[in-house]
Order: C-alpha cells, then sequence, then structure tokens
C-alpha cells in the first residue's frame, strides 16, 4: 500500500521543524507542536495506544520498552492521528472506538499485520521516523544500516523493514547500488 498524498504532505508539513541535526526526528517536540499528550506506563501486553476524546488526542507508550522502542511506539500512534486526520483508514476506528489499542509489534513485523489500519500507521511512522528522501540520500552516501540506525536514533531491524519497503537491496549490512 502506498501512502496517499494528502497523507505525506501532511507528514511533511508537520514534521518540517521536528528534526535534529543528527537527523533523528525530536518527537516530544512533535508532540507539543501537535499538541498531544504522551504518558509511559505499565500496560501488560500492549504497546502503545492513542485515544481520542472529542479533539483531544493522548498516547500511551509501555514504560518497560526502550527509548528507541518508545520512540517508534510514539511514530506508531501519531501515524494512527494523521490518518484519523485526513480522513483515512484510522479515521472509522476513532469514530467506533474512541481509541486504537496496539497489543501486538508494530512496524517491523508488518508479514503478521493485516489490517489496513496498522499497515498505513506503520507506514507513516516509518515516513517520520526515516523520510525517504533523506534516507535514499544517505544510502547513495554509502551508509551502513548500522550508520542509519544511529542516524535516525532507531534499530537496525527498522531500518531494514524500511530498506525493503523502499524496495532497496541489502547484502551484508550495506545497500547494493545499481
Amino acid at each position: 500500500m502506498k501512502l496517499k498524498a494528502e497523507i505525506s504532505n501532511r507528514i511533511q508539513e508537520i514534521t518540517e521543524d521536528c528534526y535534529k541535526s543528527n537527523g533523528g526526528v525530536n518527537v516530544f517536540k512533535l508532540l507539543k507542536k501537535l499538541n498531544i499528550k504522551c504518558w509511559v506506563s505499565n500496560m501488560s501486553d500492549v504497546l502503545g495506544a492513542i485515544v481520542k476524546e472529542k479533539d483531544k488526542f493522548e498516547i500511551f507508550v509501555n514504560k518497560i520498552d526502550s527509548p528507541k522502542r518508545q520512540r517508534l511506539i510514539i511514530c506508531h500512534e501519531l501515524g494512527h492521528y494523521i490518518s484519523h486526520i485526513c480522513y483515512s483508514f484510522s479515521r472509522q476506528e476513532f469514530d467506533k472506538n474512541g481509541f486504537i489499542e496496539d497489543t501486538y509489534s508494530v512496524l517491523g513485523r508488518t508479514d503478521i499485520i493485516k489490517s489496513d489500519v496498522e499497515i498505513e500507521a506503520n507506514q507513516i511512522a516509518a515516513e517520520i521516523l526515516m523520510p525517504e528522501n533523506k534516507f535514499k540520500e544517505l544510502v547513495n552516501r554509502a551508509y551502513s544500516i548500522e550508520e542509519l540506525a544511529d542516524y535516525f536514533e532507531c534499530v537496525s531491524p527498522l531500518v531494514r523493514s524500511r530498506a525493503k519497503s523502499l524496495s532497496l537491496n541489502i547484502e551484508n549490512n550495506y545497500f547494493i547500488l545499481s
């Protein structure tokens, strides 16, 4: 599934001034800009959730996850938010339940995720964390998987997943350039 143009444009618009000099997105600046509160708590089997009450949104992430994993979960939940405001797949879930709860892995394991709601949120999270243009620029400058993971402040399996979604080939931790 390819992100709708409206969603891609909205991502660029809201993240424009939220990237650090090292390339990683400042998720807290992004949350503040969007007026979305984020809570860290013990949530047993739940990795993250986003709750909508009237026109206010709150994100919840699991306390036991690493900071890099929490960044991923926050961006995934922001993916549901962006999908909602762009009248896409998450809109119906919010209208029906008022929340979206993610009880299994996000982004890194798209093979087990079947719903359009979760696939789209994963794609939005990937674009927030690792914008396609910057990702490809660094690949062309011969960055390795690990160097990209450091640059974007995420884990290497996430970089591999992003590369796969962009149809980039990898061999021995490096990209194969045509």
